[in-house]
């Protein structure tokens, strides 16, 4: 068997489980007027309705509710399939179009319905008493795409509770207690987010397996960074963990394949409690290092272990230990120094359609 491209392993992850998931998901970037089909309708927020909320209660599924740039104090539960998107979409949504939380305690964004798509807000609470609520809630829900938010000054930034199949893309998640959190989530896609100085983790698995984190960034988070907790089967490639007291904490969690990731600067790069996990990819793989193409399996940069490289080959020539494990392939240098980023390397960015 001939050995897979870090592209090919990029692509593969991304169609079984971004794509595969998500096939029946609207892109909550691309909706405009002109492809909203006859049986639904676009609605305007405050335009047509003052509240989100009120535009949601009075829409039916398959519409889209745009919400023009402002501030809008309320709580808002989707319990119909919809897409809600700012007006400027990723470009300055998030920052121009703010939802805080009229009662603090509850989410602010609260989704029990499957195929929801929401984008392009800054989600909050204001409260004298320390960080409270949950900024985007998904309860029992499946097939929904949460991107381009911001979720900040919360107790969970984006919150996923028995929820699966769905995708969380180009988040921010900034100043909260959590900025991610899963709980008997699975088969989801977390990928390109940015989980910053959150006071116990960025992101959060429990009792969450067969999910696939992939090109988030987790920096200068007070606690730690990425938790596992009684969660297996996930797979963690091509994350960037820095500047945190933790970078990645496994607690009774095993079966997990984590490879090409980053672990720099963090006080503690690791953590394993009872737990055995493959820390290198599951085939060999063809790269680039140094100008000359190697094949092998790759394994992790980890920022505290100086090893030696005496074939030049990239791949330090002995393990990193991780007790009870150990990382056979630790990588000589970022993970980013091991393939030219050229199209056919990037993985491919799935198209939705509702």
């Amino acid at each position: 068997m001939r050995a897979r491209t870090i592209g090919e392993t990029s692509a593969i992850l991304m169609v079984l489980v971004v794509v595969g998931s998500c096939a029946a998901m609207a892109s909550a970037e691309d909706v405009s007027e002109s492809e909203v089909t006859p049986s639904s309708a676009l609605i305007y927020v405050p335009d047509n309705y003052s509240k989100i909320h009120w535009a949601v209660d009075n829409a039916t599924a398959g519409d889209t509710i745009i919400v023009r740039d402002g501030t809008y104090i309320e709580n808002i539960e989707v319990d119909k399939s919809l897409t809600i998107r700012s007006e400027n979409g990723s470009e300055n949504g998030s920052a121009s179009t703010i939802v805080q939380a009229f009662k603090n305690y509850n989410p602010t964004i609260k989704v029990t319905a499957d195929y929801v798509n929401i984008s392009g807000f800054t989600v909050k609470v204001v409260t004298l008493w320390g960080k409270g609520g949950i900024g985007i809630y998904l309860d029992c829900v499946d097939h929904c795409n949460i991107s381009d938010n911001t979720a900040s000054n919360i107790e969970v930034g984006i919150y996923l509770s028995s929820s699966s199949n769905n995708l969380l893309m180009n988040n921010t998640a900034l100043n909260n207690n959590h900025g991610i959190r899963l709980i008997s989530s699975s088969n989801n896609a977390l990928r390109n987010n940015t989980a910053s100085k959150n006071s116990v983790t960025s992101i959060f698995l429990s009792s969450s397996s067969n999910n696939v984190l992939m090109n988030n960034t987790a920096s200068e988070n007070n606690y730690g960074s990425i938790l596992l907790q009684d969660s297996s089967n996930n797979v963690l490639m091509n994350n960037t963990v820095l500047n945190n007291n933790y970078g990645i904490r496994l607690i009774s969690s095993s079966n997990n394949r984590i490879f090409l990731n980053n672990f720099i600067n963090n006080r503690n790069n690791v953590e394993s409690v009872n737990s055995n996990n493959i820390w290198n990819s599951e085939e060999k793989m063809t790269y680039i290092y140094n100008g000359s193409i190697y094949t092998n399996y790759l394994g992790n940069y980890w920022s505290d272990y100086k090893g030696s490289d005496a074939n030049n080959n990239g791949i330090c020539d002995a393990s990193y230990i991780i007790c009870p494990d150990e990382d056979n392939y630790p990588l000589m240098k970022r993970f980013e120094n091991y393939f030219n980023f050229t199209t056919e390397n990037q993985p491919p960015i799935a198209s939705f359609t509702y």
